[in-house]
Order: structure tokens, then sequence, then C-alpha cells
């Protein structure tokens, strides 16, 4: 009789407890915080600085790098503190300012570049760069010594000034300055050198102010 009221005994409390189980509600799970990752924004950045011509008398000055924008918006490039007017390029990697640009004839004058806001806040770096003088070709392209020749150069200014012109450690005469402070049109003469190619460029104040152009001496 023991034994019998015993097993009932554990088998209903074995069923009450699993009565209880089922209806207890499970304990709710709270949801994590996922923390938001902030991607911080670029900030312009000025790699390089190129004056060129591309055949006109005008320059134009190409920026290259990172983060300018994929439209230009209100910002503005700063020469030497003077923002351009004209933009005809402007990408997140590269930008081309027209004219009206002051004719670049400071050749050892180191010009600084940045972008700012519109409202004068500098956003990238400030890039400086100093423009050498840029030729167009000689005419004739090669000659014996003693032979007269004109030199086409972009961007020489007005005058010869305090500029000295070069075949590799040989001075040149000026036989001829014409055109505009951009384009133009020097004549010289082939020194006694000897035969085969040499480079000609400007010197200005001890300082090489333009690039090499290649001449050949026959």
């Amino acid at each position: 009789m023991k034994t019998r009221v015993s097993v009932f005994f554990f088998a209903a409390l074995f069923l009450a407890l699993s009565a209880m189980a089922v209806g207890q509600n499970p304990k709710p799970q709270v949801p994590q915080k996922i923390d938001t990752v902030k991607i911080p924004v670029l900030a312009p950045r000025i790699s390089s600085v190129k004056c060129t011509h591309d055949g006109s008398p005008i320059p134009e000055i190409d920026l290259s790098g990172l983060a300018f924008g994929a439209a230009r918006g209100s910002r503005r490039v700063m020469m030497d503190g003077v923002p351009a007017t004209n933009y005809l390029h402007w990408t997140n990697t590269g930008i081309t300012i027209g004219p009206p640009i002051t004719p670049v004839i400071k050749w050892t004058h180191e010009y600084t570049f940045a972008i700012d806001d519109g409202a004068g806040n500098i956003l990238s770096n400030q890039f400086k760069v100093k423009f050498l003088i840029d030729w167009d070709g000689a005419s004739p392209g090669s000659a014996a010594p003693g032979t007269e020749i004109t030199l086409n150069g972009w961007g020489p200014g007005p005058n010869l000034g305090g500029k000295v012109l070069m075949m590799d450690n040989v001075a040149l005469p000026i036989l001829g300055w014409t055109g505009s402070p951009s384009a133009t049109q020097i004549r010289t003469r082939v020194p006694a050198i000897a035969a085969g190619p040499h480079r000609i460029f400007f010197m200005d104040g001890g300082v090489k102010a333009s690039k090499d152009l290649s001449f050949t001496v026959l």
C-alpha cells in the first residue's frame, strides 16, 4: 500500500512540475546594440600641379590628387591666396583652371595652391610648386655652329631680363625677342661647340628657369 501511494505521489509531482515548466514564459532576449561605423570624410589632397599651354599662349593649370569632389559645388582653387574663376574640368581626381590666368612669368617664385570651401576655409593641403619656361621646339632643329636659329618658348616673359640662355655650359647670344610674354620667338646663334646632342635652357639668378630643349649640333 505504501509503495502504491509513493508511486502515485511522485507521478503527480512530476505532472505538476511539467505543467509548470510548460506554462512558464521564456526569458526575453535583450537585443544587442550594434555600434554604427562612421566612415571618415576624406579631405581634398593635391599631389601635383602643372602649367600647360597645349598650343595656346594662355596657360592652363592642371591639378591632380584625390577627394576633390565629383562636383565642384562652392569649392575653389586658391593660387597664392587668389581664387580661380574659370574651371574647365573638375572631377574627384583632377581639376583644370583656364583663363583668365595671369601669365606665369615669375620663374623663381614658389606658388602655393590649395582648395577652400568658397568662404576662405582651407580644406586641402597647401601644395607648393615652381613652374618652368616651356619650349615648342627650335627652327631648324639641328644646325652647324654659326647658324642662326629661332627658339619658340612658352612664357619666357616680355624680355630676357636677368635670365641667361644656355646651351649646356655655353651662354648663347640673344639676336631677337618677339611675340607675346607667353608665346615668344627667340633668335640666337649656334655656338662653336662639339657636334652631337645638346640641351638649351634658361638660367635665372643661378636657378634653372626652363625645361630642357633638345638640339643637335652638326
